[in-house]
């Protein structure tokens, strides 16, 4: 449920099932009701069930962000905010490199932020590892093999595992390393095919990556996973060749949704169980590609990206629903979650909050 509102009746707190107000002489229902905090609005009621629109957060443009359990972290081309589960926000050490476009995935008790690039006119590509502890304190204690433009991380098993994507704007690669809970590197791993813009999520103990573009600037329908042995598999792909879609886990599946295909974005969602056989989930409520997702208690929510502002929303059972939009649209959109609450990134001067 959305916030309550209270009524003290005979020295009792009640519960407010419904509120009424006068519009041109007609009683209408309020659903949701708003307050003004230091300037910005705040839910404060709403008879809604599930993730509601609570309000927004100035400032919160990021290119990565991961759920740690205890805080949502996000990170733009410098800067680090972390949100814990009673909505304060602190700022983390600084990334070390100024840079846009990074993975972010945990190995152990880090957070690693890793690769990316800087465009001054030229393309600046880094192999830089931020680690940042449960105090969020910085350090560089390791970096990857090479310079990478495009990389996707997630966690298998305790590791952070890194698909580097592209060492140049056009030279795609296949190599994934891997961090271990002290942040040692393994060079081992790679994806069974080349390629960058791929999306990546953690689901259960293993770390998936599914589609991208492959060399030739072709969208690819190939899904990598890794288990918490760093053993590879390849079960069947995506339902077709897709770029730039949004992974995450929804109940018992992973949910691949939108992205670019030959025609254009699409509303498509594959799901898979956790033997990975694909079906078909919702369709999301309109058709982009770069959304966010965020997990807030049991629901899954996809949020804005091709500069939409419309949030789907995917219980446990994969049942589908919206709920209010964004305050404003993002090309590109991460999200993170913290306690009962669900963050949005924004490139506008506002993120957008939710909560259960």
């Amino acid at each position: 449920m959305g916030q309550g509102m209270y009524v003290g009746i005979d020295g009792c707190a009640r519960a407010v099932t419904g509120a009424m107000v006068g519009v041109g002489g007609k009683a209408r229902c309020v659903t949701q009701g708003y307050l003004g905090v230091n300037g910005i609005a705040r839910q404060f009621f709403s008879l809604k069930k599930g993730p509601v629109y609570y309000g927004t957060v100035q400032a919160l443009s990021a290119f990565s962000a991961i759920s740690t359990g205890r805080y949502a972290l996000f990170a733009d081309d410098l800067t680090v905010q972390a949100f814990d589960e009673s909505m304060t926000r602190r700022t983390a050490d600084s990334l070390s490199a100024q840079r846009e476009r990074h993975a972010c995935a945990m190995a152990g008790p880090y957070v690693l932020f890793a690769g990316g690039f800087r465009y001054t006119g030229s393309y600046t590509l880094s192999r830089v590892i931020d680690a940042y502890d449960a105090t969020l304190t910085r350090s560089t204690p390791n970096t990857l093999t090479a310079v990478s433009m495009y990389p996707a991380g997630a966690t298998a098993g305790g590791n952070a595992v890194i698909a580097l994507g592209s060492t140049t704007t056009i030279n795609f690669v296949a190599t994934v390393n891997c961090f271990s809970e002290t942040l040692v590197r393994s060079n081992t791993l790679s994806l069974s095919v080349a390629r960058k813009n791929v999306t990546s999520a953690s689901f259960g103990e293993s770390a998936v990556f599914a589609g991208g573009t492959a060399i030739g600037n072709v969208p690819n329908a190939t899904i990598d996973v890794f288990d918490q042995a760093l053993v590879r598999a390849n079960p069947s792909g995506l339902s077709q060749a897709t770029d730039d879609a949004t992974a995450a886990v929804a109940g018992a599946h992973l949910l691949v949704a939108g992205g670019l295909r030959a025609g254009g974005n699409v509303k498509a969602v594959d799901a898979f169980n956790q033997s990975y056989t694909r079906s078909a989930a919702p369709e999301l409520c309109v058709a982009r590609k770069a959304a966010g997702a965020a997990r807030l208690g049991g629901y899954t929510l996809f949020a804005g990206g091709s500069s939409r502002t419309e949030v789907d929303v995917y219980d446990e059972t994969l049942a589908h629903t919206t709920t209010d939009s964004m305050l404003q649209g993002s090309t590109r959109v991460s999200g993170a979650s913290a306690g009962s609450f669900a963050y949005f990134s924004s490139e506008g001067a506002f993120g957008s909050v939710y909560r259960t």
